[in-house]
C-alpha cells in the first residue's frame, strides 16, 4: 500500500465497557491518519453451556474452580475496576452480533485490516475477509504466554514478562506473526489484575498506533513456535496464590 494512502481500519471490541474504552482510546490515536470505524460485538453465551463445556474439557473440580473465579471476576473485580475507570464518555458503537457472522464478513471486506479486542474466537472466513488480515491485542507476552497471559505470568512470578502483544491472527489462538511486544513495568498503582491488564493494553495501543500512523505495519515478523505455551482459564485457587505474589512483589 502506498505511503500516502490512508489505511481503512475497522476496530471490533467486546461489548463490555473496559474493552470498549480500550478500543476507543486506540481509535482516538489513529483516526487522524487512517479511515477508522469502530464496532462492538454482542456475544450471547449461555452460562449453562459454558459450565458444560468446562466440565467436559477440564473435569468437574477444575471447572468449578474456574467458574467460581469467573463469577468473582464479573461481579466484583471487574465491576470495581469499571467504577474506578468510568468517565463521562458515552461509548456507544454500532453492534456486530458475532464476529464470524456473514454480516461481519461482508463488512470486513471493505477494510485493509481489522483490529480485534477481546472478541470471540475468529474463524477462517472472517480472518480471510479483510485485504491484509486481522490484528489481535493480546494481554500477555507472546509466545511464552498464549491464552490467559498476564495472569499466569503473575502466578509464575515472572513479572518481567507482563504486557501486551499485537499480532496477526490465525486459526490457532495467539499464534500469528508478531507486530509488537509492549512490556509493562508494574508499580504500586497497579495492584490488581485489571489494573495490570488495562495498563498493558494501553501500552500496547500506544505502540501499535505509532506503527500504524507511521505506515510501518508488517506481516512478516516471526513467531517463535518453540517457546510457545498456551495457558487456559485460571481458577479461584490460582487467583488467591497470584494475588499474594502480586502484593508481595510491588
Amino acid at each position: 500500500m502506498g505511503v500516502n494512502i490512508p489505511y481503512k481500519i475497522m476496530i471490533v471490541t467486546s461489548d463490555q465497557y473496559i474493552f470498549k474504552k480500550i478500543g476507543y482510546e486506540l481509535y482516538v490515536r489513529i483516526k487522524k491518519k487512517s479511515n477508522v470505524k469502530i464496532y462492538s460485538e454482542k456475544t450471547n453465551i449461555s452460562f449453562f453451556e459454558l459450565i458444560k463445556y468446562r466440565i467436559k474439557k477440564n473435569g468437574i473440580l477444575n471447572a468449578i474452580d474456574q467458574i467460581l473465579f469467573k463469577v468473582y471476576d464479573l461481579f466484583y473485580l471487574r465491576k470495581k475496576f469499571i467504577k474506578k475507570l468510568k468517565t463521562n464518555e458515552r461509548l456507544s458503537f454500532p453492534k456486530l452480533k458475532n464476529i464470524n457472522s456473514n454480516y461481519a464478513i461482508d463488512k470486513f471486506k471493505n477494510y485493509d485490516f481489522v483490529i480485534a479486542i477481546a472478541t470471540s474466537i475468529v474463524k477462517e472466513k472472517s480472518l480471510d475477509a479483510p485485504k491484509i488480515g486481522i490484528i489481535n491485542l493480546h494481554p500477555g507476552v507472546l509466545p511464552q504466554y498464549r491464552g490467559i497471559g498476564n495472569f499466569w505470568a503473575i502466578y509464575n512470578n515472572d513479572l518481567n514478562n507482563i504486557g501486551c502483544t499485537c499480532h496477526w491472527m490465525t486459526e490457532k489462538i495467539d499464534f500469528g506473526n508478531i507486530i509488537s511486544i509492549s512490556k509493562l513495568n508494574i508499580d504500586k498503582r497497579m495492584n490488581t489484575l485489571w489494573e495490570i491488564n488495562y495498563n498493558s493494553f494501553m501500552k500496547g495501543i500506544d505502540d501499535l498506533s505509532l506503527i500504524i500512523n507511521s505506515k510501518q505495519i508488517s506481516t512478516k515478523l516471526s513467531f517463535d513456535k518453540k517457546n510457545s505455551k498456551y495457558y487456559t482459564w485460571n481458577g479461584i485457587s490460582h487467583y488467591i496464590k497470584a494475588n499474594k505474589i502480586l502484593r508481595n512483589e510491588i
